[in-house]
């Protein structure tokens, strides 16, 4: 091959990659379905759906074992033990008065009950002091009309006295990291462990909230999602660095090949494939022209990327051509042992060619 002609085909591959190319979805048996053939109506809709989505973000994903969770404290004012709620394992003192016989120390058993001389099982868990107080003594005012009694914290907890100088600001952050467990639940500092799994993030936090304010009256915690383990999306192609993704849950194929880097020189922005499985399980592929997402604002080609799907980035016709005739080169310069001055060079190997 002369030079002049690959020149020249080089040219007319070049011609031939800068045709715009058509978005479509395709599932398997049956014909691709052209985004841009898509009724007005059913397209406006798609960009909205899309939209909504991505401005949700991580409100609407339904949590699994797996996932991250961030866990941020803000106290409104000074965590201090007079605000302390009875929990689990607190020893404390009851002093009566005018009964000084009833007068006992108890522990807050597991099932968070105390129990009262000659009164049974009362609930101690979850109440300041001054309100079990109150309780005890409503529970004996058949014997003394206004018995007075005394409710004395010996000791509360270590996990209790630790979380609460942590949010003194004494030590530690205000913040954790949890991960749901195989049993959908996380552990929580004062709290037994609490259920998750199936909730998004605003159940969550409204769940903890409640919890710790049988605890912590003016505490209020926070919760986001900061990663979605074993949930991955698989780059590759001409990208600047390929490779698994967190499967984050409203990522869209373009943002997808930002967080990889960016395209490379190479990429055909406009031939961008999605192999994903629907809600049936049915393999499906789609073609997503990226160009006219970031220049036309078509937003309806482009999608919300399900977990475990793969996303290729292919070379233009061009770096594919410019690779073919530099592995011709090479083999017939090291064939003649003939040397060149100035080669074309595309760095990589062509992985997948472009469909039309």
């Amino acid at each position: 091959m002369s030079l002049t002609r690959a020149i020249g085909t080089l040219c007319v591959l070049q011609l031939v990659g800068c045709s715009n190319q058509r978005s479509y979805d395709l599932s398997q048996g049956s014909e691709p379905a052209y985004i841009d053939a898509a009724d007005p109506v059913m397209r406006a809709a798609a960009t909205s759906e899309l939209s909504q989505a991505v401005l949700r973000g991580t409100r609407a994903w339904r949590l699994q074992p797996g996932d991250t969770l961030e866990v941020n404290y803000f106290v409104s004012g000074r965590a201090t033990m007079r605000d302390y709620r009875l929990g689990i394992g607190d020893q404390i003192d009851v002093v009566m008065l005018e009964l000084p016989q009833y007068s006992r120390s108890h522990t807050v058993r597991p099932d968070g009950r105390i129990t009262l001389v000659g009164r049974g099982e009362i609930r101690a868990d979850g109440l300041q002091p001054t309100e079990l107080a109150r309780v005890i003594a409503d529970r004996y005012r058949d014997e003394v009309v206004d018995p007075r009694v005394t409710v004395h914290v010996m000791r509360v907890t270590e996990e209790a006295e630790r979380f609460t100088t942590m949010l003194s600001g004494q030590g530690g952050q205000r913040q954790q990291s949890v991960t749901v467990g195989p049993d959908g639940t996380i552990g929580l500092p004062l709290l037994r462990s609490v259920t998750v799994s199936g909730l998004t993030v605003d159940e969550v936090s409204d769940r903890i909230a409640s919890a710790y304010q049988r605890r912590i009256p003016n505490l209020q915690p926070t919760v986001r999602l900061s990663g979605t383990a074993g949930q991955l999306v698989f780059l590759f192609g001409e990208v600047q660095r390929p490779g698994p993704q967190p499967g984050a849950p409203a990522r869209t194929i373009l943002q997808h090949v930002a967080a990889g880097g960016g395209p490379n020189e190479f990429a055909a922005m406009d031939q961008v494939r999605l192999l994903y499985w629907d809600q049936a399980g049915q393999p499906r592929v789609r073609v997503a022209n990226l160009l006219n997402v970031l220049e036309r604002l078509s937003i309806d080609e482009d999608m919300v990327v399900p977990p475990g799907a793969v996303l290729y980035v292919p070379p233009t016709q061009l770096a594919v051509a410019g690779r073919i005739m530099d592995q011709v080169f090479r083999r017939l310069f090291l064939f003649s042992g003939t040397s060149a001055g100035i080669y074309y060079n595309a760095n990589a190997p062509a992985v997948l060619g472009g469909v039309r």
